[in-house]
């Protein structure tokens, strides 16, 4: 496996894998959400598709996918993500268009740890 160095300036605490679009997609404490396009066929290389930073620019904690939630859960077939940061913001990132499509400010009074979509 191919290692990528420097990809985020802080520690990387969540990470979702999209199976059939193929994308790993990273959260760091930098504010970042990175898309990463895995490519099989040069053994398992990433290649950085899209950086999105956090609007409200906070650490980046957790993320969950939006769409395909309601399908096998397996699958992680979701072209939304949505994602938590330490001030208790939310703000959702669209894989396809590589940019964030809708933000709330202190949704939670406190760090968002854990996302769950059922």
């Amino acid at each position: 496996i191919k290692t990528v160095h420097d990809a985020h300036g802080e520690w990387i605490n969540a990470l979702l894998y999209s199976k059939q679009n193929q994308l790993l997609i990273s959260a760091s404490g930098d504010g970042t959400v990175k898309i990463w396009e895995i490519k099989q066929e040069e053994c398992c290389s990433c290649t950085l598709k899209n950086t999105i930073k956090n609007p409200f620019r906070e650490s980046c904690n957790a993320m969950a996918f939006l769409d395909g939630a309601e399908k096998n859960k397996d699958d992680n077939d979701g072209t939304r993500v949505i994602v938590g940061d330490e001030r208790g913001n939310v703000f959702v990132v669209d894989l396809q268009k590589g940019r964030c499509i809708c933000a709330v400010e202190k949704a939670h009074t406190a760090c968002i740890n854990k996302i769950t979509v059922a």
